[in-house]
């Protein structure tokens, strides 16, 4: 319910509500392909629908979207699979 930004190196959170909400990415996605709304999303979430020009990226003035980061954890070094020791 709250969409974080930067602005000057100061970090901002904008509560955000609507008529709809969901938990999973698939079904905010969803939503804006069939023009539901806006919604903030990573790249990697939306790049196909972006390349097909089933979204666009909406560019903001004075404000930049916080960056989120990617954790990938496993229980131990031990028995790993070649898999995810590639990753």
């Amino acid at each position: 319910d709250h969409w974080p930004f930067t602005r000057d190196g100061e970090t901002h959170q904008l509560r955000i509500g609507g008529p709809f909400s969901a938990s999973t990415v698939d079904a905010v996605r969803a939503a804006c392909v069939a023009g539901v709304g806006i919604a903030m999303l990573t790249y990697w979430d939306v790049h196909e629908q972006i390349a097909r020009g089933e979204l666009v990226r909406i560019a903001l003035m004075d404000v930049e979207p916080l960056e989120v980061g990617i954790w990938a954890v496993f229980p131990s070094r031990t028995h790993l699979p070649a898999r995810v020791r590639a990753f």
